[in-house]
């Protein structure tokens, strides 16, 4: 894209994220030859401002992302303003199957004298027009010199009208002369069902009137050229090291190339071309130029260390945007040598400045493969102290950049962004002019470029399901998952997807479309080794007039990601979409705790059956200061259980007291989503609350005043020593005291003197209830939790091999020895012989003697006995 074109795609995108602010639409202006009126694009409409207005769908078919979508561009000269409208919209009219769009619409509203108010007067005037309409459907008689028309396309349709002169100037009292300025709204109107407005694109507007709410509308502005370089703003400082961050991809860009071969006689590269971006923060401004020179310095042709060693650039600055050769405080220069280490040379025309004084400015470059990069950021601080200037919207400067091509060990070559004069410092007059904007411009396309660090491990076995993890990527493309990873499926790699049913929800990856990483959808993920992504160009997430994008969503688990390559909050997710519910992302165990929506990971979302909802809104800006926040409501107190098994933890459970929740299910409580299976998981089993997904992860009751109970459940296939822990103890008011019991061994402990406890699952399921309430009531429960007498339960599995498991309970604290004896009365083994507190406890036997060998197939005899007297035997049978 070369530079004219690339500013007039930059000031548009802009003008699109401008919402409900002063912001202009520049409109160019051109030649006394304007295009032809048939609706079709002729090539002088590649030089118009271009205006997207992007909707992901029509409600008439939500699963179709593409439904509906337009795009404008205008255009002016002496003879009139030109507008064309493209259309996308994938569904026919259902009243007339014959006639596409045959009710759709288009309306101009256009406020000559720019008041922006509700006294509506002679500037004020509405252009509508029909499709397959021969001219307007309302004002034909009051601009008998415009023309209309509408034009059918593959898939959906254009507008092109003229908009006369001298209609304009007797409707509204318009004079076309540079400068003028008018307000503006446009709505494009689809009527499949021919009952109304099925749906709306509008420009500008946000509230439903639009006609009658001209203070909402955007501005225009007629020029003869684009003058102004929007530089939006960021809240993600880019990392100075001269290479491109993902941030980078939101800046204003600008583009200027020129052909030479003067060190490289028969190259077909061009051998000097250069691209700029810019952004901006409250602290600095930060410059990225991607520079390509493919001619080295001739006299270090046998050291290519030493390529563009003489190269340079040079940043001019009038932050008084006098432009003027009046030289005052507001003029600097900053000059940069590549490969040197800082700056080289500041230079103002008053006054000599120190390098010291711009201590916290930053100049770095770096080599690539065909040429290098230079990444500046000029520190408010410093420019402050120096020259007074504040970084703010609006702060408008002149500048002018050049980078100085020096192969030859002297200037051979210039690029230069604004000026065409050979002395460019002493000719600011001729600058440009950048304003500071608080917008983030959207870019047409994005470079998904991450590293994903996966273990290492010499056998396939030897992962475990907490080695996965939860990614998807920003943009909104068909490339498949799986062609992102090397090897093997099943060997080096694997992919699921979950499809949200009840049963049978992940989806093994299949090549499928399923698999397309199309916008927000995520999946999981196991790489042997790191997993680098790089993929240039990509679409990015598709966004309507409030700058939003959509996540499709099937009912209840969804595996999503954030579309957008920074990280969006979720809290205002939530308030856009009305929802409360948390989101989970697994970095080797669930995390419930996520503020952000980050780049490159996975979340699981519950699209809960009272919400219910099609699609996800996603914002894309970081802040909306009109979005209402959540009011806070805070818990009296919370626990939260931590579970530990080896490295893995899971610390998303949790019991709490709110005055405003309800017994039973309410809006506190969020279903637990399901892990790959073998991963341990708390949960709280509530069949009652949601028969399908019965898995909670918290359960918050109302302020009680004598005793309340959480029963809950661990869940694992592997029996392995765990630890379970808990935070937030002290928070429970002093009164109450607090106790876990283990249903498993029938056994309990004081959670006030110890928050801390070891036990081995013996089953799938180990059920534990925690609770709180007065000493005298907790007593009573606690007492039914010791077992009545002593006994000696039947081993399990039983037959086995070569492990089985012996239960026992005692009523009181007693010494216990448990021997095995083979059928002849001889003894094999003594498994235990030591005290027991009162409960239920276990011991196990692997099949071997008290040498360790292991014996022979056949009937074994369990006996134990107490210091309380007591004996009791069984058998059981080994089988080999």
């Amino acid at each position: 894209m070369n530079l004219y074109k690339t500013f007039l795609f930059l000031l548009t995108i802009f003008i699109f994220f401008s919402g409900l602010t002063d912001a202009q639409l520049q409109i160019l202006k051109i030649g006394n030859t304007g295009p032809v009126i048939d609706g079709q694009m002729d090539a002088i409409w590649d030089q118009a401002a271009i205006i997207p207005i992007i909707i992901s769908m029509g409600p008439e078919n939500p699963s179709d992302p593409s439904d509906f979508s337009a795009e404008a561009r205008f255009l002016w000269n002496n003879n009139g303003i030109y507008i064309f409208i493209s259309v996308n919209d994938d569904n026919i009219s259902i009243v007339n199957t014959t006639h596409w769009y045959e009710n759709d619409a288009m309306s101009v509203f256009i406020d000559g004298g720019n008041e922006k108010n509700t006294a509506f007067d002679g500037n004020d005037f509405q252009f509508s027009y029909q499709l397959h309409d021969t001219e307007l459907a309302n004002s034909a008689t009051y601009v008998p010199n415009s023309q209309f028309i509408s034009y059918e396309t593959e898939h959906g349709y254009n507008y092109e009208a003229y908009l006369a002169a001298g209609d304009l100037n007797d409707v509204a009292g318009m004079n076309l002369t540079a400068g003028t300025e008018f307000g503006i709204d446009i709505e494009v109107i689809d009527n499949d069902f021919g009952e109304g407005r099925d749906h709306l694109l509008v420009y500008y507007s946000t509230i439903v009137n639009y006609w009658e709410n001209p203070r909402f509308w955007g501005t225009a502005v007629l020029v003869e050229t684009f003058a102004r370089m929007q530089i939006p703003k960021t809240n993600i400082a880019p990392v100075i090291d001269g290479e491109m961050d993902m941030i980078w991809n939101y800046a204003a860009v600008d583009s200027i190339k020129n052909h030479t071969n003067e060190f490289s006689p028969g190259t077909t590269r061009q051998d000097f071309s250069a691209e700029y971006r810019m952004l901006w923060d409250n602290n600095n401004i930060y410059i990225f130029t991607s520079v390509t020179d493919d001619n080295i310095r001739i006299d270090y042709t046998d050291d290519i260390s030493n390529w563009w060693r003489n190269d340079g650039t040079a940043i001019y600055f009038d932050f008084g945007n006098e432009k003027n050769a009046a030289y005052d405080n507001n003029d600097i220069q900053f000059a940069y040598i590549t490969n040197d280490p800082g700056l080289s040379a500041i230079y103002n025309p008053n006054y000599d400045i120190p390098i010291d004084n711009f201590s916290h400015c930053q100049f770095v470059t770096h080599e690539t493969e065909n040429g290098y990069n230079y990444e500046i950021r000029i520190s408010r601080a410093d420019l402050s102290l120096e020259f007074g200037i504040l970084l703010n919207v609006g702060l408008e400067f002149g500048w002018e950049t050049e980078i100085n091509d020096n192969d030859s060990g002297d200037r051979d070559l210039r690029l230069n962004w604004c000026c065409t004069d050979a002395d460019y410092w002493n000719n600011p007059s001729r600058w440009k002019t950048a304003r500071l904007t608080d917008y983030f411009l959207y870019p047409n396309s994005v470079n998904v470029i991450h590293t994903l660090d996966f273990p290492v491990k010499s056998e396939g076995s030897d992962y475990k399901p907490e080695d996965y993890r939860i990614i998807g990527l920003p943009g909104n493309n068909e490339v498949l998952i799986g062609s992102l990873f090397n090897g093997k499926q099943d060997e080096d790699w694997q992919v699921y997807w979950d499809n949200g049913e009840e049963s049978d929800f992940f989806v093994e990856y299949n090549e499928s479309e399923t698999f397309s990483c199309i916008t927000g959808r995520a999946f999981w993920v196991l790489n042997k080794g790191s997993l680098n992504i790089d993929l240039n160009r990509i679409e990015p997430a598709p966004i309507n007039y409030n700058a939003e994008t959509y996540i499709e969503l099937h009912p209840r688990w969804n595996l999503i990601t954030n579309p957008f390559p920074v990280p969006i909050n979720w809290e205002q997710v939530q308030t856009l979409n009305d929802i409360t519910v948390p989101i989970w992302s697994f970095d080797g165990s669930l995390n419930d705790d996520n503020q952000f929506l980050e780049p490159y990971k996975g979340y699981y979302f519950d699209n809960m059956d009272q919400m219910d909802l099609e699609l996800l809104r996603i914002p894309y800006f970081i802040e909306d200061p009109y979005m209402e926040k959540p009011v806070t409501d805070n818990h009296q107190w919370e626990v939260t259980i931590i579970l530990k098994c080896g490295d893995f933890i899971d610390k998303t459970t949790h019991i709490a007291v709110n005055e405003n929740a309800k017994s039973g299910l309410d809006r506190y409580e969020f279903c637990k989503p399901r892990v790959l299976p073998e991963i341990p998981q708390i949960c709280f089993n509530r069949p009652e609350w949601d028969k399908s997904y019965p898995s909670f992860a918290n359960d918050v009751r109302p302020l009680f005043q004598e005793i309340e109970s959480w029963d809950f459940t661990i869940q694992t296939v592997s029996y392995e020593q765990m630890n379970l822990s808990f935070s937030g103890i002290d928070d429970i008011p002093e009164h109450f005291s607090v106790y876990l019991i283990n249903h498993t061994n029938s056994s309990y402990i004081n959670l006030r003197e110890n928050n801390s406890c070891d036990f081995l699952p013996l089953m799938k399921n180990s059920s534990f209830t925690i609770t709180v309430g007065r000493e005298e009531m907790i007593e009573e429960k606690l007492a039914q939790v010791i077992p009545d007498v002593f006994s000696l339960s039947q081993n399990f599995p039983n037959p086995f091999n070569p492990r089985t498991t012996i239960p026992f309970a005692l009523p009181s604290q007693a010494e216990v020895t448990i021997k095995i004896y083979n059928i002849m009365g001889q003894q094999v083994n003594e498994l235990v012989s030591e005290t027991f507190d009162a409960g239920k406890h276990h011991v196990s036997w692997d099949g071997k003697d008290n040498q360790g060998n292991r014996v022979a197939s056949g009937v074994y005899v369990i006996r134990m006995s107490t210091n309380a007297g007591k004996h009791f035997s069984g058998k059981m049978l080994l089988l080999k």
